[in-house]
């Protein structure tokens, strides 16, 4: 008799933990999980550069001189909103990079980055598909820009430094 209650309880132990192993990894599986490109995810916000713009020869508007020898630094966030802007208009206009599978193999090359899950990432928060045409207007390209600023500073772009960059370029 004792064999056989040590047998049932052995049971309920198995069944309890594999529904607690389930449990664990549905929730995994239903957050939405913000990639991480390996940089200092501060450092955008430092210098007001949220996408992580690195340094070039580029003489933008509001870039000033910082002590980040990698990446631009602006004076303000809606210089470094805007800068990031005009970089996506680049790649939209001139190199054909009309969705998000194409700005961000771009913008955050397989090389340095996980560039699959920084495309989910932005396609579910923005609520675009990752293959879809987006139209060159705010109301696409804003989103684009905060979901890719909160993956690269975590940082969320107000609304107003939205406005006012896109007024910019």
């Amino acid at each position: 008799m004792r064999k056989k209650k040590s047998n049932i309880n052995l049971k309920g132990v198995l069944i309890a933990l594999l529904c607690l192993i389930v449990a664990v990894m549905a929730s995994f599986k239903m957050k939405k999980k913000i990639p991480n490109t390996g940089s200092d995810q501060t450092r955008g916000k430092k210098n007001n550069n949220p996408l992580n713009i690195r340094k070039t020869h580029i003489q933008w508007n509001g870039k000033v001189e910082g002590t980040d020898s990698e990446f631009e630094t602006f004076s303000d966030m809606t210089w470094g909103v805007r800068a990031a802007m005009k970089n996506l208009h680049t790649y939209y206009h001139k190199h054909g990079l009309t969705d998000i599978t194409g700005i961000i193999n771009r913008w955050a090359p397989k090389v340095e980055n996980d560039t699959n899950s920084y495309i989910d990432y932005v396609s579910n928060k923005t609520g675009f598909p990752a293959q879809a045409k987006l139209d060159w207007k705010f109301e696409h390209i804003s989103k684009v820009i905060n979901a890719m600023s909160i993956i690269e500073s975590r940082y969320e772009i107000p609304k107003d430094i939205l406005n006012e960059a896109w007024s910019k370029i």
